[in-house]
């Protein structure tokens, strides 16, 4: 009897030693499948994370010209704002498009050489229409290909640009 009991646990033993080689390959090919569908999504919330860089400190020009707008009667360039965002920024280099003026400031968040291909480039600006009311406005670049975005004097994004405070523009970026 005890010999039938020490050979039915020895039998047991053999049978569950380790993963046959077809269901290492199943796992393998399950994983590969998991980390081609999630890797391009993990990719694209870096990148939106690094442009959220860009929209705070076109944010912040934006409030500062504002302010220096009304305190001095004409707009800044960058380098009179005490905004110290722009020149420790990681992503993105920060320049005047066009000389500021009484009526408008325009400037443009270029990203650096190194994640040229890999975010998007903005342009901001803030306008003094006729009717007297200042208008922010924020410009996106609609690819990461396209350098060419910048705020025109009418108070919009040029053809290369989407304008962010425009809903109908926000709805086809998403």
């Amino acid at each position: 009897m005890k010999y039938l009991l020490f050979l039915a646990i020895k039998s047991q033993g053999k049978k569950a030693r380790g993963f046959t080689l077809i269901e290492l390959l199943v796992v393998v090919v399950i994983l590969g499948v998991l980390a081609a569908v999630g890797l391009p999504n993990l990719l694209r919330q870096v990148s939106k994370a690094r442009e959220a860089e860009a929209l705070a400190i076109l944010g912040q020009i934006n409030r500062a010209q504002q302010a220096y707008r009304y305190e001095n009667g004409t707009f800044a360039r960058l380098d009179q704002l005490p905004i110290s965002g722009i020149n420790n920024a990681r992503f993105y280099d920060f320049s005047n498009h066009l000389t500021p003026t009484a009526t408008q400031s325009s400037y443009r968040a270029v990203a650096k050489d190194q994640f040229t291909n890999d975010i998007k480039n903005y342009a901001g600006g803030v306008g003094l229409p006729t009717d007297g009311r200042l208008f922010p406005i924020i410009c996106e670049a609609r690819s990461t290909l396209q350098d060419d975005v910048f705020v025109i004097s009418s108070g919009g994004c040029s053809a290369d640009g989407i304008a962010l405070n425009d809903l109908s523009a926000v709805e086809r970026r998403n």
